[in-house]
């Protein structure tokens, strides 16, 4: 049997680098399906405020009247 270079890791290391893992799991999951998609309907909708309060007689604002009415 070979001995290992690497030192034996610790259960109290392992524990903490497995939370470590967790939280930035949640982090990535957090950014991924609420803050991107938020911004990006969040963009959509300001730029259809913007766009309609600024030009009413444009071809987008009279579909959007035409499709919600």
């Amino acid at each position: 049997m070979e001995a290992s270079n690497l030192p034996a890791k610790k259960p109290e290391q392992a524990a903490e680098a497995v939370e470590g893992e967790k939280k930035e799991s949640r982090l990535t999951w957090w950014m991924g399906w609420v803050v991107g998609p938020g911004l990006l309907i969040l963009g959509i909708f300001g730029a259809g405020v913007a766009l309609g309060a600024n030009r009413p007689d444009g071809w987008y604002a009279s579909a959007t009247m035409w499709l919600f009415g």
